[in-house]
């Protein structure tokens, strides 16, 4: 630091200060993008339309065949515990059974 009455000057901890400051300004910057970087994009839709079509071709990407709703879910015929349970009704977990 700068000690005034002696007439010293320290010059690394003013380096250090300015590498602080300005990494701290780069990383705010990041920061500061990924927060409110889309609102301000030119490539990016604004509106809602443009906005679901956009996430509907992100989805499309992701490596599963299809992706099921809950609503698709409640109307697949399984038994009920069916990945509990094997073939041959045991069950294929020890935990999910209270007797033990």
């Amino acid at each position: 630091m700068c000690d005034k009455d002696k007439g010293e000057h320290n010059y690394v901890a003013d380096a250090l200060n300015w590498e602080q400051r300005v990494s701290g300004e780069l990383e705010s910057a990041r920061i500061w993008e990924t927060h409110w970087g889309d609102l301000y994009s030119k490539d990016k839709p604004r509106d809602y339309e443009g906005k679901i079509a956009e996430l509907q071709k992100e989805i499309n990407k992701l490596p599963v065949a299809k992706m099921m709703t809950n609503f698709q879910m409640s109307f697949r015929k399984l038994k009920p515990y069916e990945e509990l349970v094997d073939k041959k009704g045991s069950v294929k977990h020890k935990n999910v059974n209270n007797d033990e």
